[in-house]
Parts: C-alpha cells; structure tokens; sequence
C-alpha cells in the first residue's frame, strides 16, 4: 500500500480536487493502520463530496480505531 500511496500523493498533488483519487490515498493510509490521517483526508472528502456514502463508510471505519486507542477523543 505504500507504493499506492507514493502514486496517489502524485494525483493528488497534480488535481488536488479529485476526491476519488483522494479517497483512495484515505484507504491506501487507512490500510497501514494509520488511521489518524486516514480520517483527516476522509472528512475532507466528505465536506467536498457530502452524499458519498463510500467516503462516510470509510471515515466511520476510520474513527473505530482511533477511539480504541484513545477513548476520551
């Protein structure tokens, strides 16, 4: 997943308002269970894209294991 990640960074980086391209750096993170960040660039795309019920799956799925981790956030 790292070097999806490396390539999404790219994409992203050259059309910064590509939210599915953005979306797939979120999972790329997500799955090196980076999860704090994973969530940040989740709700980014969720405050862009509201009705994308992948992206709210995916920022919720995000949010379990930082919560695990740290109960009083």
């Amino acid at each position: 997943y790292s070097e999806a990640e490396n390539l999404l960074h790219h994409v992203v980086k050259a059309n910064p308002e590509d939210w599915s391209a953005l979306g797939d750096l979120g999972v790329a993170i997500a799955k090196q269970r980076r999860f704090n960040e994973a969530m940040d660039i989740f709700e980014k795309v969720v405050g862009n894209v509201p009705n994308d019920a992948q992206m709210q799956l995916n920022l919720g799925s995000s949010l379990v294991p930082c919560l695990k981790s740290n109960p009083t956030v």
